[in-house]
């Protein structure tokens, strides 16, 4: 069957200074780490993948979400709002349980590396089994991996599509 796949960067632009000048990033939401604090949380950013999906998919065929770091953060609070989500997949991120609606229509699918040294491997099993305790359906799996997206992530993750 045809799959029709959209893979946006972040809506807000975040610039990093490297030697040879700066470099652009993008950013989904801003997080202050050390305060703990959403100064822009992702909210909005949820409300523009949503519209964009709409745009996208006139036809209302299911939708799958992949989210990797701060994009999983992202995805259910994305798949909340596409009423086609059947499945949230995070990679190396958190689904923090208190940011989305759980809908039981929804899989929730996510991959977490035990050597992740900017994503906390721990909270995100400590956050999955509060969505599991609140009656959401899906996994949480691991692999002896860090952070970076590489071939053995990709693999293990397609397992989820």
């Amino acid at each position: 069957p045809k799959t029709k796949v959209i893979s946006p960067n972040g809506p807000f632009l975040v610039p990093l200074k490297k030697d040879a000048g700066w470099e652009p990033r993008y950013s989904w939401y801003f997080y202050d780490s050390a305060q703990k604090n959403f100064y822009i949380n992702y909210a909005p950013a949820a409300l523009w993948l949503s519209d964009l999906i709409r745009l996208k998919n006139p036809d209302k065929k299911p939708v799958t979400i992949l989210g990797y770091s701060q994009g999983g953060y992202l995805a259910p609070k994305a798949g909340e709002l596409i009423k086609e989500c059947v499945k949230v997949i995070g990679i190396n991120s958190i689904f923090r349980a208190d940011r989305f609606e759980i809908n039981s229509e929804i899989e929730y699918l996510q991959l977490n590396g035990t050597e992740d040294k900017i994503v906390s491997f721990h909270e995100a099993q400590k956050e999955f089994q509060i969505l599991k305790d609140k009656g959401a359906m899906g996994a949480f799996e691991t692999i002896e991996e860090g952070h970076l997206l590489n071939q053995s992530l990709i693999k293990k993750a397609s397992r989820f599509l």
